[in-house]
């Protein structure tokens, strides 16, 4: 048996959590639907922008279930809601 080097490993490693966020992604079905795209975006707001980070939510933390999805849509409304508010305050 011989041994793998750190390079290797790393290498290995990292086409690891690519597959996994590639795969997480392909595991949602159509996310620019349901109440995220009529609810959570006022008009004057950037929607490709608000769905680059919902994107990068669901890349970070690969939800297995329904239940994950649901919280890291509360998570992405709530940043969204946030900077929303900031950005109002400082117009």
């Amino acid at each position: 048996m011989t041994a793998i080097s750190d390079q290797n490993l790393n290498a290995n490693r990292a086409k690891a959590g690519k597959s996994k966020a590639a795969a997480s992604l392909a595991s949602l079905k159509d996310i620019r639907s349901g109440l995220c795209e009529t609810s959570f975006i006022v008009e004057n707001e950037n929607i490709d922008e608000y769905y680059k980070i919902r994107n990068d939510y669901f890349v970070r933390f690969s939800a297995r279930d329904q239940v994950e999805l649901d919280l890291i849509d509360r998570m992405v409304h709530g940043s969204w809601n946030q900077h929303r508010a900031w950005t109002t305050r400082t117009k």
